[in-house]
């Protein structure tokens, strides 16, 4: 997780040079994985990320565990 800390970091200080900001309030996380993940602390402006553990992408549901089953009972 340190690794993307610094890249939002990094995003952050150029879009400022360019009087631009990052909306915390309508960007989320999301760990996708198989294996529970609890460490997900990103920050941007000092402010914490939302993590999500499902999220609608192009009309499909995407969950953290890449569960099929998710998509088939929001449809249903």
């Amino acid at each position: 997780m340190e690794d993307l800390q610094e890249l939002i970091d990094k995003i952050d200080d150029k879009e400022q040079q360019f009087g631009l900001s990052i909306n915390v309030e309508k960007t989320k996380i999301m760990i996708i994985s198989r294996e529970e993940k609890s460490d997900a602390n990103i920050l941007i402006n000092s402010e914490p990320v939302q993590r999500v553990k499902e999220f609608k992408y192009l009309g499909a549901f995407i969950t953290e565990d890449l569960n099929p089953e998710i998509e088939i009972k929001k449809i249903g």
